[in-house]
C-alpha cells in the first residue's frame, strides 16, 4: 500500500468520529457558561469521542480543561475526555476572566476564533479535531499533549511553538506560515507524516534527527528552501513539492537519509540549486511531473520541452503565482532580505520566459519592479564600489571586549590536549600567530556549504564531530576554533564577520579572525579558512581596515597563504566585505 493511502487510513483510525469505530457524545453549549450544567446532564463511556459545539466562555474552558485532565492552577486531575471534537466551537469575545493561572501569570481568551496560550497545555487529549474557523493557535496552546494528529485549518496562523513536546504526534498538517523552525527542537520524535501549505522560508536543518519521519509534502508556494534541510532521517521515504517553488539551494538537499526513494516535483520550480544527494543511496533521480526552469544539476532531467510543461493549464497557473510572489517580495520592505535578493536574482531570465509564454503584462510588471529596486552599485566592479564607499565611521556605541586569560580552565585543557605551546613555539607574536593559523587550517576540512555541527562550538568538540562524521565546517566554525586556540596560548583574539556593503541584497559573508600582535601593538588579519595573511611592502601584517585603505589608495599588498595560489583571489574575496 502506498504510504499516502496508509497516512489517510491512519488519520481515519485516529479521528474515528464519523466512521462508527467510536461513538460520539454531542454537547451543545447554546449559551456561554452552561457547559458545566450540560456535562452534569450527560453521560458517556470511556474512550467515547465528545463533540462540543457552541460558544465557550472562560468558565466553560475551565470546566473543559478539568474534564481533559488539567485544573485551573495547572495541577492534574483524572481525565474524563481523551477524544475531543471542537470543530463547531468558538470563544466568547471580551471575556477577561482567566481560565488558568500560573504563579506569575493569568491566561485569558484572546478572540472568537483563537486558541489562547496554554489552552490544552498538558491535558490528556489523544484525539483532537480543531475548530473549523480557527484563525490563530497561540504559543503552547497545544503543547505537552499525547495527541496523535493535528490538522490545522488552511487559513489559521500557527505559532511555531504551538505544539512543542507533543511526543506522540504522528501526523501534522500545517497551513500557510512565514517560516518553519527546526522540528528536532520541538521533540516530535513520533512524527511520521508532515503536510505544509505556503511557506516563505524553510531553513537548513529544519528536518533533522526525526527517527520516525517517513513523508513530507509541500502543498503550497515555497519562497526558498535551503540545503541540508533533510538530515539524519533514517525512515524518510518521500518528499513531494506539489506547488510552485521559487528557489532551492545548498550543496546537499537531503543528507544521510538511507531510505529516501523519491523527491517529487509536481509544480513549477524556478531555480533548483545544487541538489546532489550521494548520501541517499536509494534516491536515483528526481521525479519531475511539473517543470524546472533553471538547474545546474544533471540529476534533474526535464522529461518534455520546457514551454510545453509550463504552458499546461496547471503549471501556467503555478508559474503566474511565482511571478506575482517574486514581484511582491521585491517591493516588500518587510520581507526577509534573502527573499528580496532571490526574487531579483534571475529576474531578466524569468521575465523572458514569461514573455515567450505570452505573459507580457506579468513580465513587464516584474521588470518594472526590478528596475525600481535596482541597487545603484549594480554593474560596478568591486574595486570601484570600494573606492566610492565612505570611510569607516566611529560607532556611537562602545563595547568593552574582554578576552579569557590563558589560565582559564577550558583554555588550559585545550593547550594540553593539542600541545599548543609546542605548536605556537617561541618567537615574536606574528610568527606564533602564523603557526597556530596553519595548524588550525589543517586540523579540520573547510566546507562552506555545511550546516553547523550539533555540538558545543569549542576547539575540542567541533574537530571531534568532524573527524567522527568525516565532514568539514564553514568559515565561521573555523574562525571560532582559531580564536580559542589563540587565546589558549595567550594571544587575545576574536572572530570577525565580514559582510558586504549591500548586505541586504547579498547574504554572502566571510568570517576571519583578528589577533593582537603585542610586539607591534596592533590587531592583524588571520584567516584560518585559506591560511591567509596580508602584509604591506615592508612585511608588516595588516588588519582589515588597513587592507581596505591600501586597496582604495592603490598601495601595494602582499600575501602569505597556503591554499590560494593567486593573491588576487584573496583580494577578490575580501573586496565586497571591505566596502
Amino acid at each position: 500500500m502506498k504510504y499516502k493511502k496508509l497516512a489517510i487510513l491512519m488519520a481515519a483510525m485516529v479521528v474515528g468520529t464519523t466512521s462508527g469505530v467510536n461513538a460520539v457524545k454531542k454537547i451543545n453549549v447554546d449559551h456561554p457558561g452552561t457547559l458545566s450544567q450540560k456535562v452534569k446532564d450527560a453521560s458517556w463511556k470511556k474512550g467515547e469521542t465528545v463533540k462540543i459545539s457552541g460558544c465557550l466562555n472562560s468558565a466553560d474552558v475551565i470546566r473543559l480543561r478539568e474534564l481533559c485532565g488539567q485544573k485551573y492552577d495547572f495541577s492534574h486531575t483524572e481525565p474524563v475526555i481523551t477524544s475531543l471534537d471542537l470543530s463547531e466551537v468558538s470563544f466568547a469575545e471580551n471575556d477577561t476572566t482567566p481560565f488558568a493561572q500560573s504563579p506569575t501569570r493569568a491566561y485569558r481568551l484572546q478572540g472568537r476564533n483563537n486558541l489562547p496560550e496554554f489552552f490544552m497545555y498538558e491535558t490528556s487529549v489523544e484525539h483532537l479535531v480543531l475548530p473549523a474557523n480557527l484563525d490563530t493557535a497561540k504559543r503552547a496552546s497545544l503543547s505537552y499533549m499525547p495527541v496523535r494528529e493535528l490538522k490545522f485549518p488552511g487559513r489559521a496562523y500557527v505559532h511555531p511553538q504551538a505544539y512543542i513536546q507533543d511526543s506522540m504526534l504522528r501526523i501534522l498538517q500545517l497551513p500557510k506560515t512565514s517560516q518553519l523552525i527546526g522540528m528536532k527542537s520541538m521533540s516530535l520524535d513520533s512524527l511520521r507524516f508532515l503536510s505544509v501549505g505556503d511557506v516563505d522560508y524553510v531553513p537548513g536543518g529544519c528536518f533533522t534527527d526525526l527517527p520516525n519521519l517517513e513523508e513530507v509534502e509541500f502543498n503550497g508556494l515555497i519562497g526558498h528552501i535551503d540545503g541540508y534541510t533533510f538530515t539524519n532521517l533514517p525512515k524518510l521515504k518521500r518528499i513531494s513539492f506539489n506547488g510552485p517553488v521559487s528557489s532551492t539551494g545548498g550543496s546537499r538537499f537531503a543528507y544521510n537519509c538511507p531510505e529516501l526513494e523519491e523527491i517529487n516535483i509536481r509544480g513549477v520550480v524556478i531555480g533548483l540549486g545544487l541538489t546532489s544527494n550521494p548520501e541517499c543511496p536509494r534516491l536515483k533521480a528526481y521525479r519531475i511531473d511539473g517543470a524546472v526552469l533553471m538547474t545546474g544539476d544533471s540529476a534533474v532531467a526535464m522529461p518534455t520541452p520546457l514551454n510545453r510543461i509550463v504552458s499546461s493549464e496547471k503549471n501556467m497557473a503555478g508559474f503566474k503565482r511565482l511571478l506575482e510572489y517574486r514581484s511582491a517580495m521585491m517591493g516588500n520592505p518587510a520581507a526577509e532580505s534573502f527573499l528580496r535578493r532571490i526574487s531579483r536574482y534571475d529576474c531578466a531570465e524569468i521575465a523572458g520566459i514569461a514573455d515567450s509564454l505570452g505573459l507580457k503584462s506579468e513580465a513587464a510588471q516584474l521588470l518594472d519592479r526590478y528596475e525600481a529596486t535596482r541597487n545603484p552599485d549594480e554593474g560596478k566592479t568591486k574595486l570601484q564600489n570600494l573606492k566610492e564607499s565612505p570611510s569607516y565611521q566611529s560607532d556611537s556605541v562602545s563595547f568593552a571586549f574582554r578576552y579569557a586569560p590563558a589560565t582559564d580552565s577550558i583554555l588550559v585543557m585545550d593547550r594540553k590536549y593539542y600541545n599548543l605551546d609546542s605548536i605556537a613555539g617561541n618567537g615574536c607574536d606574528s610568527v606564533r600567530i602564523k603557526r597556530i593559523t596553519y595548524w588550525l587550517h589543517d586540523l579540520v576540512r573547510h566546507d562552506g556549504s555545511s550546516s553547523n555541527p550539533q555540538c558545543r562550538l569549542t576547539l575540542k568538540e567541533i574537530p571531534d564531530v568532524c573527524h567522527s562524521g568525516n565532514r568539514g565546517v564553514n568559515c565561521r566554525m573555523m574562525a571560532i576554533m582559531l580564536s580559542e586556540a589563540f587565546q589558549a596560548v595567550g594571544i587575545p583574539a576574536r572572530y570577525l564577520t565580514c559582510q558586504p556593503k549591500g548586505w541586504d541584497d547579498d547574504s554572502d559573508c566571510h568570517v576571519i579572525c583578528v589577533a593582537w600582535d603585542r610586539d607591534n601593538a596592533k590587531w592583524v588579519w588571520a584567516d584560518p579558512t585559506f591560511a591567509a595573511f596580508v602584509f604591506d611592502e615592508n612585511g608588516m601584517m595588516l588588519h582589515p581596515g588597513e587592507v581596505r585603505q591600501r586597496l582604495i589608495e592603490g598601495k601595494p599588498l602582499r600575501g602569505c597563504f597556503i591554499t590560494i595560489v593567486n593573491l588576487q583571489e584573496v583580494y577578490s574575496r575580501a573586496l565586497p566585505f571591505l566596502q
